[in-house]
């Protein structure tokens, strides 16, 4: 059985299991047990698919709903042996022992199905009353990283995993997970200039309906980048919260049809603190802009960024550089009627890079050398790319999945990068473990 089978296999297993566990609960009599047990009782609509994600190249971690909360389990591709990622116990007594917390906090924290981990997924990252913590799986310590005043936003750890960054009060502030020291690295956020962190509209329309994170680490650990958002222009719009015994009243900047936009500006600023170096986007002085998507090079050295007028039928992908802010325009893309963003490119050893288009109303990988040039449309066909998983560069293959086969399904593809040779991957009900089976493939 060769390496792809078993693990077509296993998701065959995993699923019977699922179902016959179901079936053999529901013949069982109905009773308030079956029906409320935090423990025994039966899920009636079935498993749902799991949340699945690469820990190796031979293992991968999901989280497992339990009696007490949410625990993650780390499972062997290949023989299904399951094992805990952490002890949650030991996790949760750690927290316990920190003044002011009560043994149900501490075990809502240590099984809480959102967890924020280390790329390493070797530690995890917790906020107990507005400050945050970092609690170690195989030291089994629990570490306090911050100490100031205010609600520690959008946390998130370096690829490196030494530091973290957050908002608080709209401003942008990096800890050091070792010595806990802060450094705020902008000093003018206020209810009206928003510092890495989005406001309604930017994460209502553009970023995602409750995305609110507005910075990006660099892939060394080094930088970020953010955008700053200025409200000022922005009219204030009343609501009411009628959720509340007591309805209140919310007041909020929102742009209705007409009214003008916060106004957007791209920062890079190093880790270590020092001077926010601005992108240029004096091009479109003329223009009311978006920033619709921010990344940055494999090498770090440049911030990828894609604008777009706010009436969406052009967008742009750019290059700045980031210790000088100079801006180099790739391609513009323009339609009469809506450019889609989607997505930031993927970048090859030589400096070209993959990137989905819709030039002939089909969502497609097209291949472009370093200078924006394109070199091929990779695949073609009266369906749509809907998610391109990446390219393994050693055997010039690219996988991606899509509708190809038919239009209600989501299968896993691979292609050459020339554009020949596509084949299906891996075909199975479920899009997750398509998913999981094409990133493993890739390096």
């Amino acid at each position: 059985m060769t390496h792809a089978t078993r693990r077509i296999a296993l998701c065959l297993v995993l699923f019977a299991a699922a179902a016959g566990q179901v079936a053999s609960q529901s013949a069982r009599g109905l009773t308030i047990e079956t029906i409320y047990d935090p423990e025994s009782r039966v899920d009636f609509s079935g498993p749902a698919a799991p949340d699945v994600t690469w820990f190796d190249g031979d293992s991968y971690l999901t989280p497992r709903r339990a009696g007490r909360g949410t625990e993650w389990d780390r499972i062997d591709a290949a023989t299904g042996r399951t094992a805990p990622l952490f002890d949650a116990d030991r996790m949760e007594a750690a927290i316990a022992s920190l003044p002011g917390v009560t043994r149900e906090e501490a075990r809502l924290l240590s099984r809480a199905p959102d967890l924020t981990f280390n790329p390493a997924r070797t530690a995890v990252l917790i906020d107990i009353a507005d400050d945050l913590y970092v609690y170690d799986f195989t030291r089994n310590t629990i570490t306090r990283v911050t100490t100031g005043q205010g609600e520690e936003q959008e946390p998130a750890f370096s690829p490196d995993g030494r530091r973290i960054a957050f908002v608080r009060q709209n401003n942008l502030v990096v800890a050091d997970t070792a010595t806990a020291q802060e450094r705020t690295l902008t000093t003018d956020g206020s209810p009206a200039i928003l510092n890495g962190r989005l406001d309604w509209l930017y994460q209502e329309e553009i970023y995602g309906r409750g995305r609110f994170r507005a910075f990006w680490w660099s892939p060394d650990s080094r930088q970020l980048a953010f955008l700053r958002l200025d409200e000022r222009p922005v009219p204030e719009y009343t609501v009411v919260d009628h959720l509340p015994y007591r309805p209140s009243l919310e007041v909020t900047d929102y742009p209705k049809a007409g009214d003008p936009n916060p106004l957007v500006s791209l920062g890079v600023v190093a880790a270590e603190a020092g001077a926010v170096r601005w992108v240029d986007l004096n091009q479109y002085k003329n223009d009311e802009i978006l920033i619709v998507n921010v990344g940055w090079t494999p090498d770090s050295s440049q911030v990828v960024h894609q604008v777009q007028n706010r009436q969406q039928t052009w967008l742009d992908l750019n290059l700045a550089d980031s210790a000088s802010g100079a801006v180099r325009r790739l391609m513009r893309e323009v339609t009469p009627a809506w450019v889609n963003e989607n997505g930031n490119p993927v970048w090859l050893r030589d400096g070209s890079f993959l990137w989905m288009l819709e030039r002939s109303g089909f969502r497609h990988v097209y291949h472009f050398d370093a200078s924006g040039r394109q070199r091929r449309q990779v695949t073609d066909g009266r369906w749509d790319v809907r998610t391109l998983h990446g390219l393994d560069e050693r055997s010039g293959t690219v996988y991606f999945s899509s509708g190809a086969r038919d239009h209600l399904s989501t299968d896993v593809y691979r292609i050459a990068l020339d554009g020949s040779g596509m084949l299906p991957r891996f075909i199975a009900s479920s899009p997750d473990y398509d998913a999981l089976e094409a990133d493993r493939l890739l390096p």
